[in-house]
């Protein structure tokens, strides 16, 4: 049982983590607003849920296949969120890099630089 509570918390800590990241935390945000703060804890409360009913319905077959597709759906709907939070942070931050002076030296617009001329 153990063993099983521990998997559950470190999936619901690493999706958390995630989330953070897909909202630019530390990086376009310095904290989240009311709004995101509520989404990670109902994120982070459905994750460990879903793991907590996914591990405690292994003997029940019908159970097990349902909570595995609905995990399933789950992460789906996070790749989703992570992959639109993800475009709007990098459109903020190529927004940014345009209002840098040009002549000013930055690393940041170096490596921007680097991955449009790649990206076309």
């Amino acid at each position: 049982m153990a063993r099983i509570s521990i998997i559950t918390i470190c999936y619901t800590v690493f999706i958390a983590v995630f989330y953070l990241l897909s909202k630019g935390w530390q990086l376009c945000v310095q904290q989240l607003n009311r709004n995101q703060a509520t989404n990670l804890t109902m994120i982070m409360g459905a994750v460990y849920l879903l793991y907590s009913a996914y591990f405690l319905s292994m003997d029940f077959t019908d159970i097990y296949r349902i909570m595995s597709v609905t995990i399933a759906v789950l992460y789906l709907g996070l790749a989703y969120s992570f992959t639109v939070n993800n475009v709007r942070n990098r459109k903020k931050i190529a927004a940014h890099m345009q209002m840098l002076d040009p002549n000013q030296e930055n690393v940041m617009r170096a490596a921007f630089v680097l991955k449009t001329s790649m990206i076309k």
